[in-house]
């Protein structure tokens, strides 16, 4: 008996150019394949190829897309060359794929979204909102009503720091396309003065939309429990502890941290 939701979500999936039995879903704590949750995810693979269209993240086969591939792969071997413990864990999990995310404005509504919510909720709410702005941009979020943001599923709190962002913007306090000439503290803080921006996000567009190469996000929770777990750590290290755990990685700890989360996911319990 053919399964219309099925079909469709595999129908989506060929799209996209993938194979839903080479990918995972994080389901009940652990990763599972994706051919097993059917229909279910079917609102995030809309949300994700909707990203790709609008141009948040490129397409998995695109030239920018392998090209970051490859040059993740040799950051890590880099890494591993000099750190065992790195080695042993690439041979146990693998490498993790690369991270990209448009510049500017949509991006930073994005993590704003995505503050403190699963991810699931902040692929449908992202969804929503984007769909009620039209075109998404400064202007737009700032002729929104708040009605309409919030029945599109933003708090209070995060409108607030969307239309904050969006003044920032448009009144000229805060230029996006000025953190591409700023060394990585400079950019960090300029992001760090936007209301709603702490350095663990300003981080996250550093790593993920400008693609610098050196940043380790110390206050990552699932960082520091991946570094616990590489190094066989009694507990947790503090931030300080997992910068100089983590030193060594220079000035490759993007993919350091990359490697990591997916460790995270991926090591043996």
């Amino acid at each position: 008996m053919k399964h219309p939701i099925r079909d469709l979500h595999v129908t989506l999936l060929h799209l996209l150019g993938l194979d839903d039995n080479k990918l995972t879903y994080f389901h009940g704590g652990r990763y599972k394949p994706l051919s097993q949750f059917a229909g279910q995810v079917i609102p995030e693979l809309l949300a994700w190829r909707l990203g790709v269209i609008r141009g948040l993240w490129p397409m998995p086969q695109s030239r920018e897309y392998q090209n970051a591939k490859r040059k993740l792969k040799r950051h890590i071997d880099s890494i591993a060359a000099s750190d065992e413990d790195v080695a042993r864990a690439v041979a146990e999990v693998g490498y993790p794929e690369p991270r990209i995310r448009a510049k500017g404005f949509e991006t930073f509504l994005s993590i704003i979204i995505s503050q403190q919510v699963s991810t699931e909720a902040a692929t449908s709410i992202r969804t929503r909102v984007f769909s009620t702005l039209g075109q998404v941009s400064p202007r737009a979020v700032l002729e929104t009503s708040i009605e309409n943001l919030r029945a599109a599923g933003m708090s209070g709190r995060k409108i607030e720091y969307a239309k904050g962002l969006a003044e920032s913007i448009e009144g000229g306090v805060f230029d996006p396309d000025e953190l591409l000439q700023l060394s990585d503290e400079e950019a960090i803080e300029k992001i760090v003065a936007l209301r709603g921006f702490g350095r663990w996000s300003a981080e996250i567009y550093l790593m993920f939309s400008l693609q610098r190469p050196d940043i380790f996000a110390a206050d990552d929770l699932a960082l520091l429990i991946a570094l616990q777990k590489l190094r066989g750590l009694p507990a947790k290290p503090a931030a300080g502890e997992a910068r100089r755990l983590t030193g060594h990685w220079a000035p490759r700890r993007t993919a350091g941290s990359l490697f990591l989360w997916h460790y995270y996911r991926g090591a043996p319990d």
